[in-house]
């Protein structure tokens, strides 16, 4: 049992790791977010899709190599976004996570510190 709860936590600091690196790339800085609000991506709706896959298409960060276009609630408002990722396997814990579970991943603006 301890064993699973300490792959749980390492699994949700990964992932706030991530969440992390993912507000920068969108470019979202911790002064953007006051310290009650919260961005939750509520589902994955495409991808990834890679630099490799539209070379041409391209707009993402240059130090991005994948994304997610996720339904996303920032400041109330629910939209779709484009979601960056470092690497394709960072985003592919996403896409594992909503296949499996229905909860959304909550970003804290306090996190930032």
């Amino acid at each position: 049992m301890s064993i699973k709860i300490t792959v749980g936590m390492w699994v949700t600091s990964l992932g706030m790791s991530m969440a992390r690196i993912g507000l920068d790339m969108v470019g979202v800085r911790p002064s953007d977010l006051a310290e009650d609000d919260s961005i939750i991506i509520h589902s994955v709706l495409e991808g990834p899709f890679t630099q490799y896959d539209m070379p041409d298409e391209w707009q993402g960060p240059y130090e991005a190599e994948a994304y997610l276009v996720v339904k996303a609630e920032v400041d109330g408002e629910i939209k779709d976004i484009d979601w960056y990722f470092e690497t394709i396997e960072e985003a592919f814990v996403w896409v594992k996570h909503f296949k499996s579970s229905i909860n959304p991943i909550v970003i804290e603006g306090g996190d930032y510190e």
